[in-house]
């Protein structure tokens, strides 16, 4: 008999046991276990919310710089025909001005075709690049147009 009843409390307990774990387990979330997976719907909604805004926000900023990047390439242009209306010394002097320009310019319209092909991990690095060489290219352009006319 006490064989007996020593198999029902450890039955009893294992019971309890077990009933405790899946209730303790019932309360947790997919959030609670770091090594859980799976992702819910609205953590899938607010990922793709923000992919969206992200692409957005990417697509305006290439909007401007392809407009600013625009606006520099005319100004390198009318400089340049400002120069074939000069002639001799002074015409060779303002050369290497447009040279170092054209120059600029390449690498501004390469650091910008990377830029619109570059993944959301180097985006940041490349658009600092992009606006470094810009803002380098718009002082030169400045310099230019000082010194044709003076």
């Amino acid at each position: 008999m006490d064989y007996k009843k020593n198999q029902i409390i450890v039955l009893f307990t294992l019971l309890l046991t077990l009933m405790f774990l899946l209730s303790a387990c019932g309360n947790r979330t997919s959030r609670d276990d770091p090594y859980d997976r799976t992702t819910t719907l609205d953590e899938m909604n607010d990922t793709t919310q923000t992919t969206v805004y992200v692409k957005e926000n990417r697509q305006e900023d290439l909007d401007e710089y392809e407009t600013r990047f625009e606006r520099d390439r005319e100004r390198i242009q009318e400089l340049e025909e400002r120069r074939d209306a000069l002639s001799g010394e002074a015409r060779m002097r303002y050369d290497q001005s447009i040279t170092s320009l054209k120059e600029q310019e390449r690498n501004a319209q390469q650091m910008l075709n990377s830029l619109k092909q570059s993944s959301q991990d180097t985006w940041d690095d490349i658009e600092t690049g992009f606006q470094n060489m810009m803002n380098e290219l718009e002082r030169m352009i400045d310099e230019a147009e000082a010194e044709f006319d003076n």
